[in-house]
């Protein structure tokens, strides 16, 4: 039974159009014909428009403007009626309203994902969530501290049966460990959104300090673009430190360009106020990078302190400083980390297909009727 599935989706880059091209990519046995509408404010990024093309999947762009726009909701109405899917998989929670009316109104099954940290979340993405938890057939989360959380901030949910848990996985067969290198460079790096949920600034800040003070040549490269990179990079023009510490912007990076910039580093550190399931640190992880990064939800519940990763509270930049510095100080640890990291991703790949897992939710719900 192949399952004709919409995916809704936000067309601006981010890691929406990450877990949907996963999802794709792990579809090995073809269970599903999946479709996918884009929407938001920002245009559909290149790199999501080039991949539903090369895999011949049938998408659609639909433009909203900031605040309340009805328009749009009947837009996507409207595209999910011409689709006509079995199932709908909801990933931006601001697309609930008419994908819900499609569902309720066509009899089909739809599945919302958590995907945005608590940190980030609206006031109204609570209640949409609140919403897609009392009606949807299942709500998606990665780990099961993510509903805990929606649970004490709405009590009434305490009973809910509709939960299911997958978590993300990547392509341990794309995302590989490069060759091994001999320098005395140490190149450190980052991949995310600038955004203010991202601690750049304190990376930066960190990276600057051991400059100044290590005799090993250090570069930080950061990959990605958003309304701090402008900022961000005033900051390394105006400080003191600049003579001495190499920043490279690298800029928005497609999933082609994300493996030599991974393979090219020592260490990966992310910096951050919060995650659902950081597809950056498993990227990394499967270049078999030993990873620093902050010790908030996302990171902590899944990782190891000391084993896994080397935490350092948020926003404390001794505390980054320190975790770098031991990395670079000791090459052992270095590499015994990056092993581990490379062996926790193949799990984890191993263990997760997320297509098989959404598939059983499927035909779970639904006794193996389509």
């Amino acid at each position: 039974m192949v399952v004709k599935t919409a995916h809704l989706l936000y067309s601006g880059m981010g890691g929406l159009g990450t877990y949907f091209m996963n999802f794709v990519d792990s579809d090995k046995d073809n269970k599903f014909e999946s479709m996918a509408i884009f929407g938001g404010i920002e245009p559909l990024y290149e790199e999501y428009r080039k991949y539903c093309g090369q895999k011949g999947i049938h998408c659609q762009v639909l433009k909203k403007t900031k605040g309340l726009d009805i328009g749009f909701f009947k837009q996507i109405y409207s595209a999910l009626q011409a689709m006509a899917p079995d199932t709908l998989i909801v990933h931006s929670l601001s697309m609930t309203l008419p994908a819900m009316l499609y569902a309720w109104r066509y009899k089909k099954k739809i599945v919302m994902v958590d995907h945005t940290p608590r940190e980030a979340k609206t006031k109204l993405e609570w209640y949409y969530l609140w919403w897609a938890q009392k009606m949807a057939h299942s709500v998606v989360y990665f780990y099961p501290k993510q509903f805990e959380v929606l649970r004490q901030r709405f009590p009434n949910l305490r009973g809910a049966k509709n939960v299911a848990y997958i978590s993300k996985a990547i392509d341990h067969e794309y995302f590989v460990p490069g060759e091994e290198r001999h320098r005395d460079l140490i190149v450190i790096g980052m991949a995310a959104r600038m955004v203010p949920s991202k601690d750049h600034a304190v990376l930066i800040a960190a990276f600057q300090r051991l400059s100044s003070m290590s005799t090993v040549p250090l570069q930080l490269r950061l990959a990605g673009d958003g309304p701090e990179r402008e900022g961000l990079a005033t900051i390394v023009q105006e400080s003191e430190h600049r003579s001495k510490a190499e920043i490279v912007f690298e800029g928005m990076l497609e999933r082609e360009q994300l493996l030599p910039f991974y393979q090219n580093l020592d260490i990966y550190v992310h910096a951050t106020q919060g995650e659902t399931f950081c597809y950056s640190i498993m990227e990394a992880q499967a270049c078999g990078l030993p990873i620093v990064a902050s010790d908030v939800d996302g990171v902590n519940n899944i990782l190891k302190d000391k084993e896994d990763v080397l935490l350092f509270q948020r926003d404390v930049l001794d505390e980054l400083t320190d975790r770098l510095q031991q990395l670079i100080d000791d090459a052992h640890l270095r590499h015994a980390m990056g092993r581990r990291s490379r062996q926790c991703a193949v799990n984890n790949s191993l263990k997760n297909n997320m297509a098989t897992n959404f598939y059983e939710l499927f035909i779970r719900k639904t006794g193996g009727r389509s």
